[in-house]
């Protein structure tokens, strides 16, 4: 799967997260929340989206629901989605439904005094860790894998859906 191809429409990206409104989410792209390929796809033609911007949205969708203000969540959405698909590409063969045991990743996250993301293996966290203290942790590798299965159901493009 390339993350970067545009497959999906507004509709697949709203109806696979709950709660999203599909016009929040064009407002999103409209004040530039969401970095999009911005091509567009001519008239009375449907714009796609790629993976990697339904992560985007999925990431600051999870975050703002848990109280994130949308500057901080959408440099920290674009970094997760950014390190996610390049993972992705970097190990072929793996499908995002597929965790790469031992090698998930939580972002540890600061917002003062600007944003800066900090990427760490599942296994080598501590919550104790006193460095840590002034960071706050989003789990963006589970979000992204539930994202993969959810939207490939509702656009039909699991194996047997096919």
């Amino acid at each position: 799967m390339d993350p970067f191809k545009p497959q999906f429409t507004a509709k697949n990206i709203s109806d696979s997260m709950p709660g999203l409104n599909e016009n929040l989410m064009q407002n999103w792209f409209v004040r530039k929340v969401i970095t999009i390929q911005d091509k567009s796809p001519g008239r009375g033609r449907k714009r796609l989206y790629s993976f990697h911007e339904a992560l985007q949205v999925e990431f600051v969708h999870q975050m703002t629901s848990q109280g994130e203000t949308t500057k901080v969540a959408s440099p920290v959405a674009l970094q997760c989605a950014d390190f996610y698909c390049h993972e992705l590409l970097n190990k072929q063969g793996y499908s995002p439904e597929e965790p790469y045991i031992g090698q998930d990743y939580v972002v540890l996250y600061q917002v003062a005094p600007k944003v800066r993301c900090r990427f760490i293996m599942k296994n080598d966290f501590n919550i104790l860790d006193i460095s840590s203290i002034h960071y706050r942790i989003f789990d963006f590798h589970y979000c992204a894998w539930r994202l993969y299965e959810t939207i490939m159901d509702v656009a039909g493009q699991l194996p047997w859906q096919k």
